[in-house]
This record gives C-alpha cells, sequence and structure tokens, in this order.
C-alpha cells in the first residue's frame, strides 16, 4: 500500500474531529496538500461523517489556495447528503456570490439534490433560474436532479415538464419521472410512461422496475403489478432483488390480500429481511388483521427485536379491535426493554422559512399559535361537517377528552393550521412528515380542503396526498 492509499484507509476509520485534524497535518506533513482527490476525500467525509465536521470543512475549501470547481462541489454534494442539507444551499450562494466562474452543472445537480432533502420549493425554483441563465437547464444531469428536486417538493407537472424539455432523456432521467408518478399515486400514468420508455427504445434497468411496482402499489394496480414483475425476468432477464420482492409485497397488502403477501414472502428464493416483514405488519395494522400481525410480529422479533415501530404497529392492531389486555402487554414490553417510540414530525414551508412541530415536544410560541388556530379549526369543522376525531389507536388507559387531545396533537395537523393562521392567500399548502399518515388526519385534511376551499398536500413516508375539495389523490388508498 502506497502513502495516499494509507492515508485513504486511516480517513475511512477516522470518526472525531480531533482525529481528523490530526490526519490532515499529516497529509500536509507527507506533501500531498496539493493532491485534488485526497482534498476531495477529505472534505466529504468531514462534511458526511465528522461530528463537527461542517465548520471544518468549509474552512478546508474557503481558506485553501488551491481551491477549485471540484472543492466547491465536493463541499455542497457532501452537505447535500448530509443530516443538514441546509447547508449545500448556503455555500451554492455563497460560491454564487464570489464568482460565477465556479458554477458548473455538477454545482446545480449537488445544490438541488440538497434542495430535494429540504423541500424548500421557492428556492428550487431560484435555483432552477439561475441554471437557465447559465445555459445548463439543459444539461442532462441537471435536469434529471430538476426533475428529482421538483418531485420531492410535490410539483409532478413541473417535474413533467423539465422531463419533456429533455432532448434525448437518459436511463437515469425516465427513472426519475417514474419515481415522481409513484410518489404521487399516478400508477395509470407511470404505466403509460414505461410503455413509451419501451417504445423509444430504452432499456429499463433495475430501479426502473422498483418505481413501476411503487407505482402500482400505491394505485392499487394489482394485476399490472404482478404482470410487470414477470415481465423483469421473463423479457429482460432482469433478477428480482430484495427491493423487488419488497415491492410485491406492499402491493398484496395494500389491497388487503394479507395471505396471498405472506404466501409470497416465505416462497421468496431469498432470504425476507427486515424491511419486508415490516411492510407485512404495516398492511396488517392497516387492515386490522390480528392472527396474521401476530405471526409476523413474531417473525420481526426474531430480525430485529429493538425496533420500536413493530410494538407500536402491532398494539396498533389490538387497540383497533379492542383488545385493550394485549395493548397492555406490548406497551409494557416497550418500557421493560427501554424502548423509545419515534416521534412524529411535520414541517411546512411559509414565507420561505421551513418550520418544525414534533408530537410531545417542548411548547414554543409558534406551536402555541398553530394550537390556538388548530383549535378554531377543529371547532368549524365540528359545526359545518360534524367531524369527531377518531380515537381508536388512542391509548386505552385515559379520558375520551384526552384520547382526542391525542389525535388532535398530530404533528401536520398543528402544521397545516400555523400554515391558515399565517397565509393571506390560497396558495398550495405543502406539509412532509415521517411517518404514515393515520386515518383520522386524512379525514381531517379532505375537510379542511372541502370547508377551507385549500389545497393542501402532505408528504408522509411512503407517498404524497394532494387533498382538493373534499377528497385526496389516494382515492383514500393508502
Amino acid at each position: 500500500m502506497n502513502t495516499s492509499e494509507h492515508l485513504l484507509s486511516l480517513l475511512s476509520k477516522c470518526n472525531n474531529l480531533v482525529t481528523f485534524k490530526q490526519l490532515h497535518a499529516q497529509i500536509f506533513k507527507k506533501g500531498f496538500e496539493t493532491d485534488t482527490f485526497i482534498l476531495g476525500k477529505l472534505i466529504l467525509h468531514c462534511s458526511l461523517s465528522i461530528i463537527e465536521g461542517p465548520d471544518y470543512a468549509q474552512c478546508l475549501v474557503f481558506d485553501s489556495k488551491t481551491t477549485d470547481t471540484f472543492m466547491y462541489n465536493t463541499l455542497i454534494r457532501g452537505f447535500s447528503e448530509s443530516e443538514n442539507p441546509n447547508l449545500s444551499i448556503d455555500i451554492f450562494r455563497k460560491v454564487l456570490r464570489s464568482s460565477a466562474h465556479f458554477l458548473d452543472s455538477f454545482t446545480f445537480s449537488f445544490t438541488l439534490k440538497g434542495v430535494a432533502n429540504t423541500r424548500c420549493l421557492n428556492v428550487g425554483k431560484q435555483i432552477h433560474g439561475k441554471a437557465i441563465g447559465c445555459g445548463l437547464d439543459g444539461h442532462i444531469f441537471v435536469g434529471t436532479t430538476l426533475i428529482s428536486m421538483y418531485a420531492e417538493c410535490g410539483c409532478l407537472q413541473y417535474a413533467r415538464r423539465v422531463f419533456d424539455e429533455i432532448f434525448e432523456p437518459n436511463i437515469v432521467a425516465w427513472n426519475a419521472m417514474l419515481t415522481g408518478m409513484a410518489m404521487q399515486g399516478y400508477g395509470e400514468e407511470a404505466i403509460d410512461l414505461f410503455n413509451r420508455m419501451q417504445d423509444d427504445g430504452v432499456t429499463p434497468d433495475a430501479i426502473t422496475f422498483i418505481s413501476v411496482l411503487y407505482a402500482c402499489s400505491h394505485a392499487g394496480l394489482t394485476e399490472a403489478g404482478s404482470r410487470v414483475f414477470h415481465q423483469m425476468t421473463e423479457i429482460y432477464g432482469i433478477q428480482p432483488q430484495i427491493e423487488h420482492y419488497g415491492c410485491m409485497v406492499d402491493l398484496y397488502g395494500r389491497a388487503g390480500q394479507l395471505w396471498k403477501a405472506y404466501d409470497f414472502v416465505v416462497q421468496m428464493p431469498v432470504r425476507p429481511n427486515d424491511v419486508v416483514w415490516r411492510t407485512l405488519l404495516g398492511a396488517c395494522s392497516f387492515h386490522g388483521n390480528i392472527e396474521m400481525a401476530q405471526k409476523v410480529k413474531a417473525r420481526l422479533s426474531e430480525l430485529d427485536p429493538r425496533n420500536s415501530g413493530d410494538h407500536v404497529l402491532l398494539s396498533n392492531v389490538y387497540a383497533a379491535s379492542g383488545k385493550w389486555k394485549d395493548v397492555i402487554s406490548v406497551r409494557k414490553s416497550l418500557t421493560e426493554k427501554k424502548l423509545k417510540k419515534n416521534p412524529g414530525w411535520s414541517m411546512i414551508e411559509v414565507d420561505k422559512v421551513m418550520y418544525s412541530f414534533t408530537a410531545g415536544a417542548k411548547q414554543t410560541v409558534i406551536d402555541k399559535e398553530a394550537n390556538t388556530k388548530l383549535k378554531e379549526i377543529m371547532s368549524k369543522l365540528m359545526i359545518e361537517e360534524g367531524y369527531v376525531p377518531e380515537v381508536g389507536n388512542a391509548l386505552h388507559d385515559v379520558e375520551d377528552e384526552e384520547k382526542e387531545d391525542s389525535m388532535t396533537g398530530h404533528s401536520e395537523k398543528r402544521a397545516v393550521a400555523f400554515a391558515i393562521a399565517r397565509l393571506a392567500n390560497k396558495r398550495p399548502i405543502r406539509v412532509i412528515k415521517n411517518l404514515r399518515m393515520c386515518k383520522d388526519c386524512h379525514m381531517f385534511m379532505k375537510l379542511i380542503s372541502k370547508v377551507y376551499k385549500q389545497e393542501l398536500l402532505v408528504r408522509d413516508r411512503s407517498r404524497f396526498h394532494n387533498f382538493k375539495n373534499g377528497s385526496c389523490s389516494c382515492g383514500d388508498y393508502w
């Protein structure tokens, strides 16, 4: 192993800032301070893997005398994939102010990836405009990330417009467009685009089939999904991976064909992982199948016994069926194993600022404003539409009034209430949440869209819900 390979090997083992600085000093000592490849690895690792690394990563770039486009792009890329993707946008703006000479297709693509991860639509539009000004909007790399960014932000019409303007879309662009359609439940449209792709002579790959199967699953196209799955192997000779099998389990599970999904899992030629079993458990929870849920939970206990979400899903199945002793047993198991339920959170952009609402978090001024408006909205919905919160899955050992409070406290409700309080016009409200939307919140959003004449777009853990005039784009199938 030569010196540079040895340094990179050490870098992969570095996990704190002090050790990283020592390694950085050794790189200078060995004369590699101008080696672009090593510097790029340094920047990327520091921005992604080192605690307190972001500030130091910026120093590596902006204090260097040899900074070039590659180094800027590497920094932006690292931040776009980090836990704080907003930093990629900050660096882009900083580079933009310093010199447009540093902007190339990779600069825009990595920044747009950061925008997609933050779901800041207005910022994405601004960067798109800048790309047009630089003549880079037609670049296949930039175009593809624009498609993904708009799709992640819930603007499928913009994504499709960008896609249609690409002269010769490659397989990555086709996949990005298919994935965007899948996220918003446009199953039929995804099938049509998939057929057009083949007619245009573009050979689908494994990712293509994941996107199409995902689209079929979220649109209830069970037969179409089965045909696509067999087409993958019989026509294109693509060997299904665990992700494809997981899509099929999701396809059958969402359709309520739970035993068919179970038989599919146990007959898979590859060993099902915890994600596959958890997909089936989620379907059991949604459809209220206790017998199946118990069988699946037993499998998950062997594969991933420390996952609190599995306990919660099983508890919800019991609660929906009124089996409160079993609910107590599951909740007690959570406590005994010292497992903590992941809190639900929702994020919303209001006047170009992102606000976050977390279940069970300490009340802030923003939370109080949201709660005040939410009470007003709840009262209006109850009077005009007879809305009563569905409390079936709330804890059984609290009074009915407290159960209702626990349901009204869901983060997406407070996010929407805050947006209605702050926004003067009727522009669409876009919410991002980390958990699957419950039935009560889904009904709540439909009534909001009807009573307040307000379009809502909610992205939960698995898909988008577009609420208009009292109905949802998912057709109540999610």
